[in-house]
């Protein structure tokens, strides 16, 4: 009786595994690519297939967002729904936003198998620098390249067609050129800083950033103006030189009044005064 007992147990045990063992995922990419790509706002569909080898096998497919439970990711909830249809198992989130940008992983429910794929969820990468900035002469210029969806894998800086970035920074012989990371993104030269502005610095200053996976080069441009040092002293000076111009007018048209008035008061005196 126990020897029975124990082999259906064996048999059940052996049966799980090789149905579970039996079981091939494989992630629905967009244009054979590991990734999904989405706009904020707008809905996220992540889609994953599991076929099995055996008929009518019972397959339990679960989600994780970077490892965690899908269940259990606070910013997800009452945003996201799962479905079936066929073999086909989707996540769809709806009113996407960018702290959405995560790996997603279909596995299955199943602590003994570890069998899952990943699947790389982010929007388009974009940049952005202020449209145009004024700075003085002999001052510090800085320009931020606000890079919005997955990040690039490079930034690169144009002006006048040079390509300015931590590699040929040297070449161009301009050694007020630096680089700046921004922390908060975590973005390598994300900040063009570049000291003792001249006039000669004037022009237009752009951005470009590579996307991953062989997307099309994402850029934007800046008009940077550079004023003169003692730009606001010259309308003082005009001013005062008007004031000036105008103080003399007064001063030699009132002595020529004067001297016409005192001439006019000689001649009109009566013989006997």
């Amino acid at each position: 009786m126990k020897s029975s007992v124990l082999c259906c147990i064996f048999s059940s045990i052996f049966l799980v595994d090789f149905v579970y063992s039996a079981v091939h995922l494989s992630a629905v990419y967009q244009d054979g690519l590991p990734i999904v790509t989405f706009s904020v706002g707008k809905q996220i569909v992540i889609s994953c297939n599991a076929t099995s080898d055996e008929k009518n096998a019972k397959i339990d497919v679960e989600w994780k967002q970077n490892d965690v439970l899908i269940e259990d990711v606070d910013s997800l909830k009452d945003r996201y729904r799962t479905s079936k249809r066929g073999t086909i198992y989707k996540l769809e989130i709806r009113d996407a936003r960018e702290e959405d940008i995560a790996k997603y992983t279909c596995a299955l429910e199943d602590d003994k198998n570890s069998q899952g794929v990943d699947i790389e969820v982010f929007t388009k990468p974009s940049v952005k620098v202020q449209r145009s900035i004024n700075t003085v002469e002999l001052e510090v210029l800085k320009i931020k390249c606000i890079v919005s969806g997955k990040p690039p894998s490079e930034i690169s800086w144009f002006y006048s067609n040079e390509t300015m970035n931590e590699t040929n920074v040297n070449d161009i012989g301009d050694d007020r050129i630096t680089f700046e990371k921004d922390t908060e993104k975590n973005i390598d030269n994300a900040v063009l800083v570049k000291s003792d502005i001249q006039m000669w610095d004037r022009g237009v200053y752009t951005c470009v950033g590579q996307p991953p996976y062989g997307y099309k080069t994402v850029n934007d441009t800046c008009m940077v103006r550079v004023k003169d040092k003692y730009a606001a002293l010259w309308p003082f000076l005009g001013i005062c030189a008007e004031v000036f111009v105008l103080c003399a007018i007064i001063l030699i048209y009132e002595k020529k009044r004067n001297k016409t008035e005192l001439e006019e008061s000689d001649t009109d005196q009566s013989p006997d005064q």
